[in-house]
């Protein structure tokens, strides 16, 4: 997974990127054959990879990269956005709320008007039934009246 750059000396991941360790030319100048202080049985060959490796951790290398990374996740322009966002949605809810109140009344108003509305035209309608059985009736008597002179 990892390369080693002989030119640049570091260890390189696929995508380019240093990471936290020495390379392997500045644990080559350590021409020492001995094992690590920890393992002195010669069984375990796995176990002294990985104490070479713990010792060959570059921390100011890692220590970089963390702040690299940290830096990258611009924590304080997305905190900046999200309280700018938090100020406009406050002062957009209390204009809703404003607004909505208005709406309410406008609702209720136009109910009011269509219920009256309503009624208006129940008054009109039945008033338009009783002439026409006044009429109705008037022709009726006409008519009676005709025939009962013409008899």
């Amino acid at each position: 997974l990892y390369k080693t750059s002989r030119s640049q000396g570091d260890l390189k991941d696929p995508s380019g990127m240093e990471t936290p360790h020495k390379s392997q030319d500045s644990v080559a100048g350590d021409d020492t054959d001995e094992e690590p202080a920890g393992d002195k049985s010669g069984t375990g060959g796995g176990e002294e990879e990985e104490e070479e490796e713990e010792e060959e951790y570059d921390f100011r290398s890692a220590a970089h990269r963390v702040g690299f990374l940290l830096d990258n996740l611009k924590s304080d322009k997305r905190t900046e956005v999200m309280e700018s966002l938090e100020d406009w949605y406050l002062k957009r809810l209390e204009t809703i709320e404003a607004e909505q109140g208005e709406l309410i009344t406008l609702e209720d108003d136009e109910a009011s008007r269509e219920k009256d509305m309503k009624d208006s035209l129940k008054l009109l309608l039945q008033g338009l039934e009783e002439k026409q059985m006044r009429e109705v009736k008037v022709l009726s008597q006409c008519n009676d009246t005709l025939h009962a002179g013409a008899s």
